[in-house]
């Protein structure tokens, strides 16, 4: 599924890397998952008959958020019909499924707090008898998903204790900290700039504005993600603690709509991240002040969530064409799409629109 339609500038950040980074992600699923792949329930196709005799759902025993009903469903239905026998296989490939995301981290991290709950629910059902080894993993990596932000956290505070023992000194702590964020960032940008050439060396650039604007795209998506990665991880890290505590977030909707955020609102919603940072670095600035610098990186992004929250919930001008993150949907709109544009212009007039005719009419409306 293609994130579409986003207009706030985090928003447009998800779009686009969901265009141009996840099917390589899709695609290496596939290599890895093969028959026994997982399934996003807004986006697939299933036989009913298979589906209703495999894929009855139980309830947990205990109460919410251990226990209840399976909020990630989705992962689970694809694990009981690999269990039956059935192939589930992800289609990398496939196009023209689309939805809109939450236009700011706030929203974004109220929807990932349900996935964050439906994700560890399944560390009960990793033993289940009969599954797929492929289906085991993939519960375990729903579940590292959400576990690895308090563990990096855990190890950071791990390194600053190091670094303030007088025995051992900071400058180990501060070199195998630098050594491991090295090779962390290493993972993830290589395969980033590795798509950018690979898509460069084919005309695919063409739907992201060109060879210029999608390596601008790309630096700038780098550059968003790395400084907005502490406050998700913070936000992450609280939702983990609030599940192991049996904290129950229910269901709540997402507000795609939802688009700027003030900055009284974004205090309100991170303040308590800007409090932990503060108070952080200034323990590591008396006991291990050589680690400042590596914890900067961190730290600083940490104490202006709310000024990134902000910023990042801001939209473009009214009717200006956008030039960084441009996605194929908004340089060459699909006909389901343009039908969904005419059909939800039509509410808003005393005009009867009919679907499916008129689609080149349709176009030269939605690009105007």
């Amino acid at each position: 599924p293609q994130v579409s339609r986003a207009r706030a500038l985090f928003g447009r950040l998800m779009q686009f890397s969901s265009a141009f980074l996840a099917p390589y992600f899709a695609r290496g699923a596939v290599l890895t998952h093969g028959d026994e792949g997982p399934y996003w329930g807004h986006n697939a196709i299933v036989r009913v008959k298979a589906f209703a005799a495999s894929c009855g759902l139980p309830v947990l025993s205990g109460k919410p958020p251990a226990g209840g009903h399976i909020l990630s469903h989705d992962y689970v239905e694809a694990a009981l019909l690999a269990r039956a026998g059935w192939k589930v296989m992800v289609d990398p490939d496939l196009g023209g499924s689309f939805e809109e995301g939450p236009e700011n981290l706030v929203e974004y991290a109220k929807r990932d707090r349900r996935w964050c709950q439906g994700n560890l629910q399944h560390r009960r059902l990793v033993m289940a008898p009969g599954l797929k080894f492929w289906s085991r993993f993939t519960f375990v990596q729903g579940i590292m998903a959400y576990m690895a932000s308090p563990l990096w956290l855990l190890l950071m505070a791990a390194g600053i204790v190091a670094g303030a023992m007088p025995d051992r000194g900071a400058r180990g702590s501060e070199d195998g900290l630098w050594i491991l964020t090295a090779a962390v960032a290493a993972a993830l940008l290589v395969a980033k700039f590795v798509i950018l050439l690979r898509s460069s060396l084919t005309d695919r650039n063409a739907g992201f504005g060109g060879i210029v604007k999608a390596a601008l795209s790309v630096l700038a998506e780098i550059f968003l993600s790395t400084l907005l990665a502490p406050i998700l991880l913070c936000f992450q890290s609280k939702a983990v603690i609030q599940i192991l505590l049996g904290l129950d977030g229910g269901w709540p909707a997402t507000k795609r709509s939802e688009g700027r955020i003030d900055l009284g609102d974004a205090f309100a919603a991170s303040w308590w991240i800007v409090v932990t940072a503060g108070v952080v670095l200034a323990i590591t600035l008396s006991v291990a002040p050589a680690l400042v610098p590596w914890l900067l990186p961190v730290a600083l992004p940490a104490l202006i969530a709310p000024l990134l929250i902000t910023a990042t919930s801001l939209t473009g001008a009214e009717g200006a064409e956008p030039w960084l993150f441009l996605t194929p949907t908004e340089v060459d709109p699909p006909l389901v799409m343009i039908d969904q544009q005419r059909i939800l212009a039509s509410w808003t007039t005393d005009e009867t629109v009919l679907v499916g005719e008129g689609a080149v009419a349709g176009a030269d409306y939605v690009r105007a």
